[in-house]
């Protein structure tokens, strides 16, 4: 069976713009059916993407078992997180050890200038 949009959407808690802006990304898959044209995003799709049980729970069932989906959902994307801002941080330190050694051997330079003929620009010609 297939959804709309807004069908979609109230399934899953999210509105109309957060559904389109995933289509867009390509991280819900969609397809442009009928006259006049619409998204229709198929029951496959949905679990694809692991929120089938939401949608087949009853509607009393539904909003409890939704948090606790979502929150197994924002601890996976905070250890991604974590592991993203540790690389970023190791990243960091490369780039503060190049800083130093560029820094060290510009002053190496300055140095060996200073006492040597002719202006400071010279090796730059």
């Amino acid at each position: 069976m297939a959804m709309t949009i807004g069908e979609t959407a109230s399934r899953l808690g999210v509105s109309e713009k957060t559904i389109r802006r995933r289509i867009k990304k390509g991280v819900i898959r969609a397809v442009l059916s009928g006259s006049p044209q619409m998204y229709m995003i198929h029951d496959e799709e949905i679990e694809r993407l692991g929120f089938g049980e939401i949608c087949s729970f009853k509607p009393s069932d539904k909003g409890k078992r939704a948090e606790e989906v979502v929150h197994e959902g924002h601890d996976e994307v905070t250890k991604l997180l974590v592991e993203q801002i540790k690389e970023k941080d190791r990243q960091i330190k490369e780039l503060h050890i190049l800083l130093q050694g560029s820094q060290e051997q510009h002053k190496r330079i300055v140095a060996e200038t200073k006492g040597s003929r002719g202006p400071w620009w010279w090796p730059f010609r």
